[in-house]
């Protein structure tokens, strides 16, 4: 059987899916994205880019012999599914896109970007802990503690453990600001994608409809009562949107 990998947020790690995992009747398995969890970058000197990654992933499959992946990523994770989809679409049986974007098509946009996550960045050194806070209000965010607050407790253990270092380092080298236009890329996938977003998150509601209409082969479900990680809100419905479209 071919597994399903996921690939969760920022400030996230492997252990923000146990949750979703368990109620999926699928071979899984989640790993910890770059600069998150075990997976901490040695040497922060050094920039690291959406390509590094691609070929990072591509060995872990190899070392642990899947020739073939259902690929699922979250918000920060499904940027980084898009760019590895994107280098090697032979290895991606079926893609999830949970609240993500193929990156930005105006300059412009994305240098703005840029600066406002190297700020983000200085926050985060200076202040960890106010961030984590501020993180934590965020509109999309605001719902979680409410209708899953097990999870929304988990998830807060999981940011409050991370290295400050390394999720500003993450920020600056892979955040959106930084990932290439994949735009036209995601229109050549071949394999069927599944994107899903909140209802309550408007800004990934319309770049989810806009990747519906990029990529030939993909569905769009939005997901009621949900935010920007619909998978926390609503886990019983991703649960079963995912196992559907498996």
């Amino acid at each position: 059987m071919v597994p399903l990998v996921f690939l969760h947020g920022f400030t996230g790690s492997s252990k923000s899916w146990n949750e979703l995992r368990n109620k999926l009747n699928f071979s899984s398995k989640a790993i910890d994205c770059p600069g998150h969890g075990n997976n901490l970058i040695k040497d922060l000197s050094n920039p690291c880019t959406f390509e590094d990654w691609q070929k990072e992933f591509n060995l872990n499959l190899h070392l642990n012999n899947l020739e073939k992946i259902n690929l699922c990523g979250y918000s920060m994770g499904g940027r980084l599914a898009i760019s590895f989809a994107s280098a090697f679409p032979k290895k991606i049986k079926s893609l999830i896109l949970i609240s993500s974007t193929a990156g930005f098509s105006n300059e412009v946009e994305q240098k703005n970007r840029i600066q406002k996550d190297t700020k983000l960045c200085n926050k985060i050194i200076n202040d960890f802990q106010l961030f984590l806070n501020e993180w934590e209000k965020l509109d999309f965010f605001s719902q979680q503690q409410v209708r899953n607050p097990q999870a929304f407790k988990i998830q807060r253990a999981i940011r409050e453990h991370q290295n400050p270092q390394q999720m500003a380092y993450i920020l600056e080298n892979l955040g959106t600001g930084k990932m290439p236009n994949y735009w036209e890329k995601i229109s050549e996938f071949d394999f069927p994608v599944l994107i899903i977003c909140g209802d309550e998150d408007e800004k990934y509601c319309t770049i989810s409809k806009k990747l519906n209409d990029y990529i030939p082969n993909s569905q769009l479900k939005i997901i009621q009562k949900s935010g920007h990680a619909p998978h926390i809100d609503q886990p019983d419905e991703i649960a079963k949107v995912i196992q559907n479209f498996i």
